[in-house]
């Protein structure tokens, strides 16, 4: 059993037998990490070097359970990801399964799908929003969506910005 699922579109890195991500992402991982015995990351995960912004998790009770990397904004991009859909549910809905509780991060691809299914699995649920909550001219239609499901009552769980 999971104590705590993050869903997160962050690139994670596998590198040299350590799991790295974008810095403050981290940091904040690893201060979740103190409140619970177990943390497991539903995320894409690149085995390659990591990028110049990313560090390193400090605690040893963080693993990953990688996910596709989808998305981009070209016609392939925006198939394929169509495409990958009933494998990224099916991944999300398993590990989703095996949590005490459910922490999703948005705006992203797995944020949209981890609103969606959350709520579907546990009663302990908390979300952040870690872009503008309020609109704005061009934003994408499924920033849009994602607000609009954090602030229903389909979310019964806090959210941070």
């Amino acid at each position: 059993m999971t104590d705590l699922l993050v869903v997160s579109h962050v690139s994670h890195y596998l590198w040299q037998g350590d799991l790295f991500a974008y810095g403050p992402y981290v940091h904040e991982i690893d201060i979740w990490a103190d409140l619970f015995s177990e943390i497991v990351i539903s995320a894409p995960c690149r085995r390659e070097s990591p990028t110049r912004d990313a560090a390193a998790f400090t605690r040893q009770n963080i693993r990953i359970v990688p996910q596709s990397e989808t998305g981009g904004i070209t016609r392939i991009a925006k198939l394929r990801q169509i495409v990958m859909l009933p494998a990224l549910i099916f991944t999300l809905c398993r590990a989703m399964a095996q949590a005490d509780a459910i922490h999703v991060r948005c705006p992203g691809n797995l944020g949209l799908l981890g609103a969606i299914l959350a709520p579907l699995f546990s009663k302990k649920i908390i979300a952040k929003y870690a872009g503008q909550w309020t609109g704005y001219p061009g934003e994408p239609w499924t920033f849009r969506l994602q607000r609009g499901l954090l602030r229903s009552r389909w979310w019964r769980g806090p959210v941070t910005v």
